[in-house]
């Protein structure tokens, strides 16, 4: 149905900016900032997932898209925040990634934590 398309076009989304998004740095810049986050719920884990990218620029507008996606539905995002950041399977880029999150969040939310 209509959910399953939009995680399809998510996922291809979320693949051109993780193969070409430094190329095209202005159009996901913009885009990423004003998408609704209901457009990426559906994504979450593969999202979480790319905060361990090579690349700077990347690995900052997915923990944005995620802080936003936390802004607006805290409960999508708490737990798999809070795992990430004492995970020690992460690398220290990937637990920087979850601590940022996290801390926007409790500053947010801090009933929740």
């Amino acid at each position: 149905g209509h959910e399953d398309h939009n995680i399809i076009a998510t996922l291809r989304l979320l693949k051109l900016l993780v193969k070409c998004g430094t190329s095209l740095q202005d159009i996901f810049t913009e885009q990423l900032q004003t998408t609704p986050t209901n457009t990426w719920r559906g994504i979450t884990p593969q999202l979480f997932s790319r905060l361990g990218h090579p690349d700077s620029w990347i690995r900052k507008q997915v923990q944005n898209l995620i802080s936003r996606i936390g802004m607006e539905h805290p409960h999508d995002i708490v737990y798999p925040v809070l795992v990430g950041e004492v995970d020690i399977q992460n690398d220290s880029l990937q637990q920087q990634q979850f601590q940022s999150i996290s801390l926007i969040l409790r500053k947010q939310f801090a009933e929740l934590y």
